[in-house]
């Protein structure tokens, strides 16, 4: 059985990038949204991914960003990988055939197959992962209905986790066969995290909120302790693998 791959998100510094590699991390992620708490510039993630390992992998973070944005990023920090967090559709996926790209889907039980049919159906060779994450908060329109407030992006770092039993029921019901590799994300912390992979058995796990002493600050005992107790689960479960720390 394959083990867990980690990605630790929102790395904007020297100092956490470090401590994720040599936690034991798999990848790192480099937020490139504006407003976001965990912005990195281009200038820092380029120092950033110029001392990572070479078997550990930077991932961009955009959401609804122009292709040719996220191409000039991508060229100027080096990244093969990217991650989208906005309403990007297939055709945006394809459009950057020159990266690996992991969407960002978020989790409604009622909404699953609507939500991710589109990434079932086209053929996306480059579409290496989709991702699992919290819904934005909703609110109620003047009709009564609910629906996401100023539909935000789904940027991560909420802190606030989802049924992940209901994810499995779809997993285990064949909903998901079609999809490439399951990462999930949302409301991950080293005291839940194992629990979270005993239930979903996902290709990988994405953190970014519980790793933190504060918003947008990582705390290296935390990320230190999220990839212990991602190597424990594994290690209850046999899964076999090696880790680059």
């Amino acid at each position: 059985m394959p083990r867990t791959r980690i990605k630790i998100c929102g790395i904007h510094d020297l100092a956490s990038a470090d401590a994720a590699v040599e936690a034991g991390a798999d990848a790192v992620g480099l937020v490139f949204v504006r407003d976001s708490a965990r912005r990195v510039t281009v200038k820092v993630a380029q120092q950033i991914v110029q001392r990572l390992p070479a078997f550990v992998e930077p991932v961009g973070l955009f959401a609804d960003a122009p292709t040719r944005h996220i191409r000039e990023v991508a060229s100027a920090v080096g990244l093969r990988t990217v991650q989208l967090h906005g309403e990007e559709h297939p055709g945006d996926v394809a459009a950057l055939n020159d990266l690996r790209v992991i969407k960002a889907v978020a989790f409604h039980p009622s909404l699953v197959v609507e939500s991710v049919g589109p990434w079932q159906r086209e053929r996306l060779t480059n579409l290496a992962a989709v991702l699992f994450d919290t819904p934005p908060p909703l609110a109620v329109t003047r009709e009564g209905q609910s629906s996401a407030a100023g539909k935000p992006a789904l940027l991560g770092g909420s802190g606030r986790a989802f049924d992940w039993h209901a994810l499995a029921e779809r997993c285990a019901d064949e909903t998901l066969s079609a999809l490439p590799p399951l990462v999930l994300a949302g409301g991950l912390t080293p005291e839940n995290v194992a629990k979270a992979i005993s239930v979903v058995r996902p290709y990988a796990v994405d953190v970014s909120s519980g790793v933190e002493s504060s918003r947008g600050v990582k705390d290296v005992s935390r990320i230190r302790a999220f990839v212990e107790a991602v190597m424990g689960a594994d290690a209850q479960r046999g899964a076999v693998g090696h880790r680059q720390g």
